[in-house]
């Protein structure tokens, strides 16, 4: 429990006076399903055949704002995607540069007898166009080694300095259960090695040439999860966070079977630099260890997570019109330089705005009274149906949440366009291009929707227009700001 929140309760007791306020320790947003907060399953998966990069971290904390969000107990997982030609190109790699066999390489791999830098290596030294790269896709796709095994240790240990609940799992590990559930879906192809998922005006082929597709491996892996981690009978909800067509294709594919539960998939975010997508590959992007090493030196390292929650809550998107990939839906920067300096300033930001939130508090306690009335007719409409709205927190539903993270916000003031260009770092002539592409609508500037934030926002912004608020009514205040500081990490 962290002093903020500990703070909240203790003004809570001290305004005790009758029954009608429960002081339970547990927050009250609840599902509809009381079980659901165990069989709530987020999910995004990243290739670990290197460090995550900012890009990844972004992706992720999408992730851990929904997981926050539905109150989930589970941690964020994050699916290893160490099959297919990438992974197979750096096995390639690996075990050229120490004159090894293919699965005597990816066994001591697996093994974690390679160190960081090795495997990083053989990941960006891989070649697609090896004339062995075909069987070792197979090697991999049959087999259930993880040749990213060391990588997948350093990065969970990098995540839990940074703050961040995560499991990671392994993708070879988990589609050879799933697989067996693909190859059963239509019976008339069954052995052909050819396998499609069929459903209204849409097709979806999960094997060919005997290999499962990437839309395949996707609902394997989910399959797989689901039997691993769903309590016995209950079907679990799986929430995958990325943008990529084959993860909705294989969310659709997944809910569509019926007999494991259902998912969906939610768009993440990438990062970018002058409009272009900052790849870890070839290094433009800071690594999670770069990150830390810089970041420590001016705040807390286990800090980050918060620093990047804030950053997804109130930063700028840039979106092309028309988009429907993560190539376009970027938070766009200078370079690395500004990014870093725009997290920095997204944890004085996030401490800024718990600042914001005592100052309500304090106010608010100022004006304690046998009423509660605005001078504001708005406000005083928001002030009347306080005890709906607390009410409301007790049932939330799946879809304000995931609704609310989908919805985003267009920046279309000319002054706020400015200033967010001058954030990320752009001046001159640069800037003015940029802010030129905003204004003429050839790119859309705008801020990604939270649920939770949007109702502590609105306490903050109408907090001067109330006049006298009661007892009772104060409470249910303090215990709304306390859900959803909850719920948007910000404990």
């Amino acid at each position: 429990m962290t002093i903020f929140i500990e703070r909240l309760r203790e003004i809570k007791s001290q305004t005790e006076s009758d029954n009608s306020y429960s002081k339970s320790s547990e927050p009250i947003v609840k599902p509809e399903n009381e079980s659901f907060p165990k069989t709530l399953i987020v999910l995004t998966g990243v290739t670990l055949g290197k460090e995550l990069h900012a890009g990844h971290i972004l992706l992720l904390t999408v992730a851990d704002l929904i997981n926050s969000g539905l109150g989930s107990e589970n941690s964020v997982f994050i699916l290893n995607n160490n099959t297919g030609p990438r992974p197979a190109g750096a096995l390639l790699a690996l075990s050229k540069s120490k004159d090894l066999g293919i699965e005597q390489a990816a066994t001591l791999m697996d093994n974690g007898q390679f160190s960081v830098q090795e495997v990083q290596d053989a990941y960006r030294s891989r070649s697609l166009s090896d004339e062995d790269i075909d069987s070792t896709i197979d090697f991999l796709d049959q087999s259930d080694l993880d040749i990213f095994s060391v990588m997948s240790t350093a990065v969970a240990s990098s995540l839990t300095r940074a703050g961040y609940d995560i499991e990671i799992l392994s993708e070879s590990k988990s589609i050879k259960e799933g697989e067996k559930v693909i190859e059963s879906i239509d019976p008339v192809w069954q052995g052909s090695g050819f396998i499609a998922h069929s459903s209204k005006n849409a097709l979806r082929i999960l094997q060919k040439g005997g290999h499962l597709t990437a839309t395949g491996k996707g609902v394997a892996s989910m399959v797989s999860i689901a039997n691993k981690f769903a309590p016995f009978g209950v079907k679990p909800f799986i929430i995958y966070v990325d943008s990529s067509p084959d993860t909705f294709d294989s969310t659709f594919t997944f809910s569509a079977l019926g007999d494991f539960g259902e998912a969906i998939a939610i768009p993440g975010s990438g990062v970018s630099f002058n409009g272009k997508i900052a790849s870890g590959t070839k290094g433009e992007a800071l690594t999670i260890s770069q990150i830390l090493d810089q970041y420590s030196k001016s705040c807390p390292a286990n800090s980050i997570s918060l620093a990047f929650r804030h950053f997804v809550l109130t930063s700028p998107i840039m979106i092309i019109p028309k988009a429907i990939n993560i190539g376009e839906m970027l938070f766009d920067f200078k370079d690395n330089d500004s990014f870093l300096r725009a997290l920095i300033a997204s944890y004085d930001g996030a401490l800024k705005f718990k600042v914001s939130i005592e100052h309500v508090i304090e106010n608010l306690k100022g004006k304690i009274g046998e009423t509660t009335n605005s001078s504001n007719p708005k406000t005083q409409k928001w002030l009347d149906f306080i005890p709906q709205k607390a009410k409301a927190l007790e049932s939330i539903k799946i879809d304000q949440v995931l609704g609310a993270s989908k919805t985003l916000k267009p920046i279309t003031s000319p002054g706020e366009i400015v200033r967010a260009v001058k954030n990320q770092g752009f001046t001159g002539f640069q800037a003015i291009s940029k802010i030129q592409e905003y204004l003429k609508g050839q790119k859309t500037l705008t801020t990604r929707g939270n649920y939770f934030k949007s109702i502590v926002d609105s306490i903050i912004s109408t907090e001067t227009d109330i006049i006298e608020v009661s007892t009772n009514d104060f409470k249910l205040i303090l215990n709304i700001i306390e859900v959803c500081l909850r719920r948007m990490g910000y404990e």
